[in-house]
């Protein structure tokens, strides 16, 4: 019943909705709950049962029947108001909820009053009722009347949240004014070039001030035209002094009052935060129901005077972020109008969305780190495909503060104010999850929290789900992985959520893992740390620093080679994540027609030689399996991407090399009389040779190899086999 509850309703419920919602089922933590229930939660209200209002399915403590429930999150008002205040407050509330409804479904057969049994939770969830629907055990209604029923509920709720969320025209003409002036303000202040120039269309252009972004990419005009708007041009070719451009889309706010003919509107909500909007109206030869068919932003449902209206929603009038909508919307019209390639586009070096006009390895050479072209590449390419990467090499070779800097150039590039990225040094002491995840403390009867769990929490947000957060875990080895972090892996590899074991009813009793959560481990080489087993080194990158030229480093003579790839691409880590669930299918289909230079199909390359390697490997024992055949795919797949999918693809051995460095080498370990034999087959594998010498004898500055930093690594890896009788690839 437990496994129903957990798994197969909620599946079978997501299938019925065909909404992205959350569907979660809890019967318990442990032992069997007293109200077992499963929630379906729209993550723009809340994403669990601790808060906001959503449906779930509430079973009674017999088990003899089930409410379908409108209800409201319990936990954090009992925490806010005490229990006694909590329940008025739940059913004030409720009342509140059902006047709304009312408003616009006079709601039939829905019950306002439930019996659950006498658990801790059952008056405030009886409180919480809005409205529900009973099913007696004894005399189940048939499974389409409850399809019909769960279809009513989910339009309640979304009654419930367009009412009580809904925008709303601002017709005053001072707000209007004020919001003009703020959104003027907004663009121009990224403008770093204002000139003379004439905007309009063919037959008519007027004269004013052009401001231009190279940041935005795109040229802005604006003007009061009086007794009618404010009117807002846009075009996206970078201007010059004194000639003529045509607009390619206007945002414009009437002076006052509600008219639907200009194409624009400010909107406010319930806290007076105010929003930009458009109608969708391009004017000239583009109707709306073109618009409507082909643009493909987010919508909202608005006020609009008398009557509601679908409006594209622009943004937030106060949020940094505007001006980059703003330049999202432009281009979008521009596809809309003309197609994606018709008026070229200025390339801005813009990473995720912000604008601000620098790429990650400028970041770094302001910040006065300096690493290989190779290491930054693989180390982004990395976190595209899988969200933990093992950062490994001495001591003090910028393992960690790599992996800071990405992080904070991100967060810099999104310019929110949360915390995006938390550093937590790994303890000798860690043998259990709670480290990371806490643990529920019975002396002060309260969950306690980690550094870890509190960044999870927060990335896990429906506001912060496009938005990268960092956990980095450094010196990872200190203690043995498997025991602080086996059940985390399990949860990255799975998207199942991991139990916490709390021994509190109010409290969570599972941690979800969110994908926008990356993990990057830092590993220290020395006598102090533990190796990892295969299970961790199947399910990450593992990505090895180099210890820097002392000469090179005090004269400041560096091989500073930037990433030339697609800087958009490869800098943010969350696009493209759906590469991270393609199946072999799928990742064929990337591939199939890509040839290499000689004129091979690349497919049939890579299955030859992952063919050849795993066949190696096999003979000590170090083969690999479909995981790593995937991700290895997958890495090529972004490579191929990042390279700017060239149909013949002449550098492809440099990233294949990176994945036999990064995902086939770091499992090797053992004796000269183990290994041996298997050095040099790869080590020949990687030259295209076939020679009974044994690596360490080459001379590889004076040969044309095939995959250079994996003969390389493999020639150092019998050097020390040589000496000292035993090597690993974390020695």
């Amino acid at each position: 019943m437990a496994k129903v509850l957990r798994s197969e309703l909620p599946n079978e419920i997501k299938s019925i909705i065909n909404k992205n919602f959350i569907v979660t089922g809890s019967p318990g933590k442990g032992n069997w709950t007293n109200l077992p229930w499963i929630g379906i939660f729209n993550p723009e209200i809340t994403s669990s049962a601790q808060s906001g209002y959503y449906i779930v399915y509430l079973f009674t403590e017999d088990m003899k029947g089930v409410y379908l429930s409108l209800n409201q999150g319990v936990t954090n008002i009992r925490n806010k108001y005490g229990n006694k205040k909590a329940k008025e407050y739940l059913l004030n509330s409720s009342e509140s909820f059902r006047k709304i409804i009312l408003e616009i479904n006079r709601s039939h057969e829905l019950i306002t009053d439930i019996s659950l049994g006498t658990g801790n939770f059952a008056p405030f969830y009886e409180a919480g009722n809005i409205y529900s629907k009973y099913y007696s055990a004894e005399d189940l209604t048939s499974e389409d009347i409850m399809v019909n029923d769960l279809k009513e509920f989910l339009d309640l709720y979304e009654i419930i949240y367009q009412k009580n969320n809904k925008l709303v025209v601002v017709e005053d003409e001072t707000e209007i004014s004020q919001a003009q002036s703020i959104f003027e303000d907004q663009i121009k202040n990224l403008a770093n070039k204002t000139i003379t120039a004439r905007a309009g269309f063919q037959g008519g252009q007027e004269e004013g001030t052009m401001y231009w972004s190279n940041d935005l990419g795109i040229w802005f005009q604006s003007r009061k035209i009086e007794d009618s708007r404010y009117w807002n041009g846009f075009g996206l070719e970078e201007p010059e002094e004194g000639k003529g451009y045509t607009i390619l889309c206007e945002i414009n706010f009437p002076i006052n009052g509600i008219r639907r003919a200009v194409a624009g509107a400010i909107a406010k909500d319930s806290n007076n935060d105010y929003y930009i909007l458009h109608r969708g109206k391009l004017g000239g030869n583009f109707s709306k129901k073109i618009f409507d068919e082909k643009y493909k932003g987010d919508w909202t449902l608005v006020q609009d005077g008398d009557r509601e209206t679908e409006m594209v929603l622009i943004g937030k009038l106060n949020d940094p972020k505007l001006p980059y909508n703003v330049r999202d919307f432009v281009k979008e019209i521009n596809k809309i109008k003309y197609g994606d390639d018709e008026i070229p586009e200025k390339e801005t070096g813009d990473i995720i969305g912000t604008g601000i006009n620098s790429s990650f390895y400028d970041y770094l050479i302001k910040e006065g780190y300096f690493f290989d072209r190779k290491t930054i590449e693989n180390y982004l390419l990395s976190v595209k495909v899988k969200p933990f990467v093992i950062l490994t090499g001495n001591s003090g070779t910028g393992k960690t503060k790599l992996a800071q800097l990405f992080a904070q150039f991100v967060s810099e590039k999104q310019e929110t104010a949360q915390t995006q990225y938390k550093i937590v040094p790994v303890g000798a002491n860690w043998t259990e999850n709670r480290h990371i995840v806490g643990f529920y403390n019975v002396i002060s009867d309260q969950y306690q929290e980690t550094p870890a769990f509190e960044l999870i929490k927060e990335s896990e947000k429906p506001e912060n789900k496009e938005i990268p957060h960092f956990l980095i875990l450094d010196e990872m080895n200190l203690s043995h992985v498997e025991r602080y972090f086996a059940d985390f892996l399990s949860a990255l590899e799975s998207g199942e959520s991991i139990p916490l074991y709390t021994e509190k009813k109010d409290l969570e009793s599972e941690l979800n893992i969110p994908k926008n959560l990356l993990v990057i481990g830092t590993v220290n080489v020395d006598e102090t740390t533990y190796m990892f087993s295969p299970k961790v080194l199947d399910r990450t990158n593992t990505i090895e620093f180099s210890t820097y030229s002392a000469k090179n480093y005090m004269n400041n003579e560096f091989n500073l080679n930037a990433p030339r790839g697609n800087l958009e691409y490869l800098e943010n880590p969350l696009l493209d994540s759906g590469i991270r669930e393609l199946n072999i299918n799928d990742l064929r289909k990337k591939l199939e027609k890509v040839s290499t230079i000689s004129g091979q199909k690349m497919w049939d390359i890579l299955s030859n030689e992952l063919d050849s390697f795993q066949d190696i490997l096999k003979e000590a024992g170090f083969d690999f399996g479909f995981r790593v055949i995937n991700e290895i795919l997958r890495f090529m797949c972004v490579a191929w991407t990042y390279e700017g999918k060239p149909e013949t693809w002449n550098n492809w051995e440099r990233y294949f090399d990176a994945q036999i460095k990064q995902k086939m080498l770091p499992k090797i370990h053992g004796s000269e009389r183990a290994i041996g034999n298997v050095l040099l087959e790869l080590f020949n594998q990687c030259l295209s040779i076939d020679s009974e010498k044994s690596p360490r004898f080459y001379d590889l500055s004076n040969l044309d190899i095939k995959f250079i930093s994996s003969a390389i690594k493999l020639q150092e890896m019998d050097k020390v086999l040589a000496e000292q009788r035993y090597v690993s690839f974390i020695n």
